[in-house]
């Protein structure tokens, strides 16, 4: 009963968040990949680097999606500029203690450092030593100066920066806090510009406010994703991916293999198939970017013959399945004729799984000769004892 109830309560998030990121395809036109990112980020706790020029809706997003989301403590909002000290983020000193008591003690209520959701904009334009503690805060959710050590909440936070090719070397490094990074370009689409256009002259559709989100329905889901089974044969695939793609760190491998759980989660499965490695590309190919397209898609070259070892795999166990329907049969089965009508069966179900058996496979091709070996056995003696 306890089961059946997680379960309605996981369905439940699910619809309330297809409906929530539903509406704000709606409202923010032409950002479908981003809006996909930001679904996987809340289901497994990662954050998204948005990259592109001004005006091109970045805050909105964030702002609409934020502030759907209700039952946290707090959402930081904060534009970064190149005078901006560490305290924006962290809070000011507390002035008293450090008369009083001669330590450095920040007032952090309120501020990043105890906030559930974040956009940051403009990130890149911070100092080095505010740049530190913004790292510090999305990899480890924690506060560290001297003897203060805080736990941050933060679960998700969305940073916005305006790129270009000149500080590229300082965006890499920093770019693997982020799991999902998303280059945001102006509106191509005609359509997309002619909706645009109707919004902006009041000739659109009236849109209802955007469905709320709980973040206990993130938390839920969150936990969900971690009781999701990753077989051997996706674990194996999905190193051989990481392996293709190349220079990724350990912790972008350890991180992303969530996305591949997220996505059996949320089409109502506990257990990965290889189909469920699709979901990657939205990690390792950031929208906007030809080059990381070309790049995962060579690194696809293992999908196919991983999905053909599957459903190699799926054959086999409902043969073995059959087989071991046609066991509990012939237990209760006293007729000669039925019996040997179950021992055919058995005789073909043998060839097959001698046919599709591969290495992965070899336990059940064993324990299904075995099983056929035990139903043909229970025929003949059958049919010795009718003979008699």
């Amino acid at each position: 009963m306890r089961t059946r109830t997680r379960n309605n309560s996981a369905r439940k998030a699910v619809d309330r968040l297809n409906a929530t990121m539903s509406a704000l395809s709606d409202r923010v036109l032409g950002r479908d990949d981003l809006i996909r990112q930001i679904k996987f980020a809340l289901i497994t706790k990662n954050h998204v680097l948005m990259e592109g020029p001004p005006g091109v809706a970045k805050s909105m997003l964030a702002n609409l999606l934020f502030r759907a989301i209700r039952g946290h403590k707090h959402y930081f909002d904060i534009k970064c500029t190149k005078k901006m000290s560490e305290d924006y983020l962290v809070g000011a000193p507390d002035m008293r203690k450090f008369r009083q008591e001669g330590r450095l003690w920040h007032l952090t209520d309120k501020t990043l450092v105890t906030s559930d959701f974040a956009f940051i904009d403009e990130f890149m334009d911070l100092t080095p030593g505010a740049l530190r503690a913004l790292l510090e805060l999305l990899n480890e959710r924690t506060f560290t100066r001297g003897r203060q050590k805080e736990k941050s909440p933060l679960w998700t936070a969305l940073a916005a920066t305006n790129f270009s090719g000149e500080n590229e070397e300082a965006l890499e490094a920093v770019i693997d806090r982020f799991l999902f990074r998303c280059k945001v370009e102006p509106l191509s689409s005609i359509a997309d510009r002619m909706r645009m256009i109707k919004a902006s002259v009041g000739q659109d559709e009236e849109m209802g406010p955007i469905p709320v989100l709980n973040k206990a329905d993130i938390v839920t889901l969150n936990k969900q994703v971690s009781k999701v089974y990753v077989t051997d044969l996706v674990m194996e695939t999905y190193l051989a991916v990481c392996d293709k793609i190349g220079s990724l760190t350990d912790r972008t491998i350890a991180n992303a293999i969530r996305v591949v759980q997220a996505n059996a989660m949320l089409e109502g499965r506990y257990c990965t198939s290889v189909k469920d490695l699709n979901a990657l590309d939205c990690v390792f190919r950031v929208p906007g970017d030809s080059a990381s397209s070309s790049r995962f898609a060579k690194a696809f070259s293992v999908y196919k013959g991983a999905l053909d070892r599957e459903k190699r795999i799926s054959n086999v166990f409902m043969i073995y399945r059959r087989i071991s329907d046609l066991v509990l049969m012939i237990q209760d089965c006293e007729d000669y004729k039925e019996a040997y009508a179950i021992a055919h069966e058995a005789r073909e179900a043998e060839q097959a799984i001698h046919a599709l058996s591969t290495s992965d496979t070899e336990h059940l091709k064993t324990e299904g000769c075995k099983s056929c070996c035990s139903i043909l056995e229970k025929a003949d003696t059958l049919y010795n004892r009718d003979k008699d």
